[in-house]
């Protein structure tokens, strides 16, 4: 609506400012936030999103720059930003929990089962860690078999700190649902505070993910 006004009226540019500042702190939030998720999510969601926040920075200038000339200033069209931002946010809705197709008594049995597969996909990444410093000390050795120790070595710390997170997330999250329950039941609980509780299966996911 601000362009429109303006181009209809070049001499008042209130409106077109007042929406270009809410356009471009917008714009920054989902470029932002869109790169941050790309970090937590599987492999081909990550480079999907990666892309198109890529294609949202670069069509966002270059209407930004069509904004600036006079020449241009008419054609200006932020269509190709509103189909990219539609392709994050289906991206986004495929990588949030799936709650909503949950039932709500169900929740507590998917948190559950999230954080049982988190610390199964530790264990894993920890048996591969000591599988390829097993084959390491097979076939090098000197300064290459050192570095490759040491790479691995911080990887298991790593993998052994994840653990004891991932534990006492466990044991926090029990103590929020005793102490936030009452009389309810865990999973009456779970399914009274169904957002926070999304929350702790996508954080959990996200874990798992980074530990593969």
């Amino acid at each position: 609506k601000g362009h429109k006004d303006f181009v209809k009226d070049m001499g008042d540019a209130g409106g077109l400012v007042r929406a270009l500042t809410q356009f471009s702190h917008l714009a920054a939030d989902t470029i932002v936030n869109g790169s941050a998720t790309a970090h937590t999510a599987p492999v081909d969601h990550a480079d999907r999103l990666t892309e198109n926040c890529r294609s949202c920075a670069t069509q966002s200038l270059a209407f930004l720059r069509d904004l600036k000339a006079k020449a241009s200033v008419h054609r200006a069209d932020p269509a190709a930003i509103r189909i990219i931002v539609h392709k994050i946010l289906s991206l986004g809705k495929e990588l949030r929990p799936k709650g909503a197709d949950v039932r709500q008594d169900e929740l507590g049995d998917m948190v559950d089962k999230e954080m049982s597969a988190t610390s199964a996909a530790i264990e894993e990444a920890v048996r591969r860690i000591d599988e390829m410093m097993n084959q390491a000390r097979k076939d090098t050795s000197g300064v290459k078999l050192e570095v490759n120790e040491r790479i691995l070595f911080s990887c298991t710390d790593l993998m052994k700190a994840i653990r004891m997170l991932v534990l006492a997330s466990t044991d926090l999250q029990k103590e929020i649902v005793e102490g936030g329950r009452g009389a309810a039941t865990m999973k009456e609980f779970y399914a009274r505070n169904s957002r926070w509780t999304e929350g702790l299966i996508s954080a959990s996911k996200a874990v798992g993910w980074g530990a593969t």
